[in-house]
């Protein structure tokens, strides 16, 4: 899932929300994700993420 990495490429977006917390159509993009994932009868999912880098 969309949990690693310091998102540069989605910035401003993600300056103070992690990406999978984002917004797509009205939900969280890990929303979407885990509809997909019962969708195929998967049960239960591991996201695996990193607390935010401070400021040098």
């Amino acid at each position: 899932m969309l949990a690693a990495g310091q998102a540069i490429r989605l910035r401003p977006f993600t300056v103070e929300t992690p990406k999978c917390l984002l917004d797509v159509g009205g939900r969280p993009i890990l929303a979407h994700l885990l509809d997909a994932l019962a969708a195929q009868r998967i049960t239960e999912a591991l996201e695996a993420v990193l607390p935010p880098l401070q400021a040098c």
